[in-house]
């Protein structure tokens, strides 16, 4: 039997394909309490709504709840994302769509990008900066 081995650029590469599906999870269950979870409680963030925050409970209070409840069907590009793995940080750049909702106007589609930071903790990974941003002409 041939033995595959895996190289610790790829193991940490899928750690963090793995917490962006956490976190998109997240997003579309709007579960914050598991969010939370995956954050740095210092984390630094800009959002589509939040300008910058510079704690978890900011984030959580300025930028998702103000958007999580509005949105359905999140989901990272992951196919297309780029992640790059440097010492104890892991950066992941990503595309994202998700489904704006507007009860008086209707669904829409909605677009945008991320990045986010990641430290790697031993076998936690915990987000340190989160950007999201939508695509320019998109609907927020």
């Amino acid at each position: 039997m041939k033995q595959v081995k895996r190289s610790l650029h790829q193991v940490e590469r899928q750690r963090a394909v793995e917490w962006l599906e956490s976190f998109a999870k997240c997003v579309r269950d709007r579960d914050y309490e598991t969010g939370r979870l995956l954050m740095d409680e210092s984390c630094v963030g800009f959002g589509t709504v939040a300008e910058r925050v510079i704690n978890l409970d900011e984030l959580v209070e300025s930028q998702w709840r103000q958007v999580w409840g509005r949105t359905m069907g999140f989901e990272f590009d992951l196919d297309n994302a780029v992640i790059t793995i440097g010492g104890d940080v892991i950066v992941c750049c990503s595309m994202w769509r998700s489904e704006g909702i507007d009860k008086a106007r209707g669904n829409y589609e909605r677009r945008g990008r991320s990045t986010i930071a990641l430290r790697v903790d031993g076998a936690e990974l915990l987000g340190i900066h989160t950007h999201f941003s939508i695509l320019p002409g998109t609907r927020s």
